[in-house]
């Protein structure tokens, strides 16, 4: 594969959040985290599933369900995407698929009908192995959690 292909390569972690799959650019991805316990935020808004320590940093623990308008699968055990870089947070979703590379040409403008409550959190479509994929844009995670919650 020659270099200019390589550049033209984007890795992604593809992720599962109800019946659809989001993904994120892996320089994007801090870590994946397995069930860790999450420390309640009094009066927090619901998007605010908790914080977690992770090796001495707090992360705010967003519910992909609800920043996405996606039902959580409450049978699936629950896993976080921490983001790297920006606001510490991390996202929960139900299961992360796998790390897969995609032509960043590839990448499709988002269909008309998107759920509005998505707009402005994806920023195009990837087809991949007979399936729609939305690509998040993590740099607009954070404003999901109201300024009095931040």
């Amino acid at each position: 594969m020659s270099t200019a292909s390589k550049q033209r390569e984007q890795y992604i972690c593809v992720f599962r959040i109800g019946g659809a799959s989001l993904c994120v650019a892996i320089e994007q991805v801090q870590q994946v985290v397995d069930r860790l316990d999450l420390l309640p935020v009094p009066l927090a808004p619901p998007v605010v599933k908790g914080l977690i320590n992770l090796r001495g940093t707090v992360l705010t623990a967003l519910d992909g369900g609800l920043i996405f308008g996606l039902e959580r699968n409450p049978e699936q055990e629950t896993h976080l995407v921490v983001i790297a870089g920006g606001q510490p947070l991390s996202l929960m979703v139900d299961d992360v698929i796998e790390v897969i590379t995609y032509p960043r040409e590839t990448l499709a403008p988002l269909p008309p009908n998107l759920d509005p409550r998505m707009r402005n959190l994806v920023n195009g479509v990837i087809y991949w192995k007979e399936e729609l994929i939305l690509f998040v844009d993590v740099d607009h995670l954070s404003d999901c959690i109201p300024r009095e919650a931040a």
